[in-house]
């Protein structure tokens, strides 16, 4: 699991800021699993408001990899021209967004939903290209055999 740009962006601020050093940072940057009970006991005694410290500490780093598995998912229905399963699948992905925190995605967050609102336009326009298309297909083949 990796962290949250939010969370990067503390561990770096504090080592800028020469509140960690640089080697503390890259302890706390390892973290796979989650942090340890050191780590975490660490942490709470660092100088952080307590959003930060809140953000820092939070174990639901799976949130943003299950946004992302979900665009991903949009983006295969529509590879596959499926277009009503990637509106399902973008709503889905458009509910987990929604779910989230403000502090867990940091600017990200606006910028995630404006994407998602322009996926949604172009699923719309593609849907309706490839309408127009086989119904041109239809006038063509019947203007043939006449």
């Amino acid at each position: 699991m990796a962290l949250l740009t939010s969370q990067l962006n503390i561990i770096q601020t504090l080592i800028d800021e020469d509140t960690i050093t640089e080697a503390q940072g890259i302890d706390l940057l390892m973290a796979q699993n989650g942090f340890s009970a050191a780590q975490k006991t660490f942490i709470r005694l660092l100088p952080l408001s307590e959003a930060d410290m809140a953000t820092l500490l939070a174990e639901n780093r799976l949130t943003q990899e299950q946004l992302e598995t979900e665009i991903n998912e949009v983006k295969l229905s529509i590879v596959a021209g499926d277009y009503d399963t990637a509106k399902r699948q973008l709503v889905i992905a458009e509910l987990t967004l929604a779910s989230m925190p403000d502090y867990e995605l940091g600017n990200r967050k606006i910028m995630y939903r404006d994407q998602l609102a322009r996926v949604r336009k172009s699923i719309d326009e593609i849907k309706t290209i490839n309408a127009g298309a086989s119904i041109n297909r239809r006038v063509v083949a019947r203007h043939i055999r006449e």
